[in-house]
C-alpha cells in the first residue's frame, strides 16, 4: 500500500481522485473453452482476466499469487472439486468474492455453495447477461 500524503490507498486504487482501477478477475474451469468464453465476456465488460485455473490446486496457487477481486468458479474439476477451492481461497481471505458456476442444476448444490461463503451461483451455459447481473448485483462492477 502507499499513501498520498493523507489516506493509505490500496494497490487496485489510482492516485487520481481515489478512483477505483478495473477489477481483477480468475477464471477457474477445466474447459478450455468455457474459460474462453468467460474471458470473453469479462473483458468486453472491462474486467481484467488476471489468472485462469483448469484445476482446485491451482485456483488456490493462483489466488495466493495475484489475489483477484473476483473469483468465478466451476464445481466439477480434476482431483478436487470446487467447492473445496472455495472453502481454501475463503480460509486464506474471509472477503474473497466467489462466484460458484456449474452445469450441475441442483438447489442443495446451489445452497452449499452460499453456505461455504460463495456470493452466487449460476448453472451453465452462462450468459453475458446473467454473470453480468449477479456481479453488479455483488456491486463488483
Amino acid at each position: 500500500m502507499e499513501t498520498d500524503g493523507k489516506r493509505i490507498l490500496s494497490p487496485r486504487q489510482s492516485e487520481n481522485k481515489g478512483e477505483t482501477m478495473i477489477k481483477q478477475v480468475m477464471i477457474v474451469d477445466d474447459d478450455f473453452v468455457t474459460r474462453y468464453i468467460l474471458r470473453d465476456i469479462l473483458e468486453t465488460a472491462k474486467y481484467r482476466v488476471v489468472a485462469e485455473a483448469s484445476s482446485a490446486e491451482e485456483a488456490v496457487t493462483k489466488y495466493k499469487e495475484y489475489l483477484p477481486d473476483i473469483v468465478i468458479m466451476d464445481i466439477v474439476l480434476p482431483h478436487k472439486n470446487g467447492l473445496a477451492a472455495v472453502q481454501e481461497i475463503l480460509s486464506l481471505n474471509d472477503h474473497a468474492k466467489i462466484i460458484v458456476i456449474s452445469v450441475l442444476d441442483n438447489k442443495l448444490l446451489a445452497e452449499a455453495a452460499r453456505k461455504l461463503g460463495a456470493v452466487d451461483f449460476i448453472h451453465k451455459p452462462v450468459t453475458p447477461e446473467r454473470l453480468l447481473q449477479v456481479m453488479q448485483n455483488q456491486r463488483i462492477m
